[in-house]
């Protein structure tokens, strides 16, 4: 949902970054047939999270595709509940993410800037 929105990130050290921003679809937690996803931050700067929040059997693999608007896929990986995709050698753009797993898709539009 637009809004504004605070971004907390604490590291092993205890050290805290703030990041107070109005984005539009900057967050997305997105629900289909069960399966709960977060996908943040979007427009990507440094690395990618999604994370299947739903409550399920921790052993579950997920599969997450990065295709570009030519469709072609730039990262294929498997996963359990999740990941973090570095920046590495992704050109700025948008991207869609598709997470599939046992019959249940989701795909979201992201931004790397």
């Amino acid at each position: 949902e637009d809004g504004e929105y605070t971004l907390v990130a604490i590291d092993n050290n205890d050290c805290e970054g703030r990041n107070q921003s109005t984005y539009s679809n900057t967050v997305s937690v997105s629900e289909l047939d069960g399966l709960e996803v977060l996908v943040y931050p979007n427009p990507v700067k440094d690395n990618l999270i999604v994370e299947v929040t739903s409550q399920g059997d921790v052993s579950d693999d997920y599969n997450f595709k990065l295709v570009d608007y030519r469709g072609r896929v730039i990262r294929d990986e498997t996963f359990k509940k999740q990941i973090k995709i570095n920046r590495d050698n992704i050109a700025k753009g948008f991207y869609i993410i598709m997470i599939s797993s046992q019959g249940k898709n989701y795909k979201e539009k992201i931004l790397f800037e």
